[in-house]
């Protein structure tokens, strides 16, 4: 698995270009749960957790990936999921350029935020031992996980006092807008203290971008049923994608 890992690493050095996308298509919600979020004073009830999807018609770059499952998170608050199976093409590029379109965070999350959202699958990954693409991932820890993306996303300045989940240009609430359970909070709060600066030199994530539709954090599945998963992807050298 591990020379998987690299084998797809190293032919990813040369960067991506206008040419390297990817079809995705929507396969449903995995391991999460449901909560109320605020993004710059607007609320909404939405999924936090796995979001599972079929990839297909790679180009460039993007054919590695034809025929594969995968795992994404969202990185983008302010479009929507495209929840038909049909499928929709998204631009393969560097994690910091998304969200975009974006109000909040224009011209994307930046590298600071980006560095931190590497760091918090790393800390998952290596410190708490989750497969961040498992179907038996607690409810509570994939739902914790994504809204701490959000909160980086959206409100992170390079400090952990930056980051606070009932506040800010981000928060989130239950359904019923009382604070977070104990067991999401819980986690909240580990990821934020302890994994937001855990391995900030980490470079193991994509972003898939689209004009239309929300912005994704992909991890790759291989669909065997021996290897649940290829875990996190390390595509070294990633060049941020040339603006329309």
């Amino acid at each position: 698995m591990n020379r998987l890992i690299a084998a797809v690493a190293l032919s990813a050095c040369a960067g991506l270009a206008a040419a390297d996308t990817i079809d995705l298509s929507y396969q449903g919600t995995q391991r999460g749960g449901n909560f109320n979020v605020t993004v710059d004073g607007n609320t909404s009830g939405t999924f936090a957790g796995q979001i599972r999807q079929n990839l297909s018609n790679g180009t460039g770059i993007g054919t590695q990936f034809n025929g594969l499952s995968a795992i994404t998170y969202c990185a983008d608050l302010e479009q929507q999921v495209f929840t038909n199976s049909a499928p929709i093409t998204y631009n393969i590029v560097d994690l910091a350029t998304i969200p975009e379109p974006s109000s909040v965070v224009p011209g994307g999350m930046g590298p600071t935020r980006a560095a931190a959202i590497e760091s918090i699958y790393s800390y998952s990954r290596n410190v708490l031992g989750f497969d961040l693409s498992s179907a038996s991932l607690a409810n509570s820890f994939a739902g914790a996980f994504q809204l701490v993306i959000w909160e980086i996303v959206y409100d992170y300045d390079g400090t952990l006092a930056s980051l606070d989940i009932t506040s800010g240009d981000f928060s989130a609430t239950q359904t019923n807008g009382n604070p977070l359970t104990a067991a999401v909070q819980g986690w909240v709060d580990d990821l934020i203290n302890n994994g937001v600066t855990y391995n900030v030199n980490a470079n193991n994530l994509l972003g898939l971008y689209s004009d239309t539709y929300q912005d994704q954090i992909i991890t790759i599945v291989i669909p065997t049923p021996t290897a649940a998963a290829l875990g996190l992807l390390g595509l070294a050298g990633v060049a941020t994608r040339r603006r329309r």
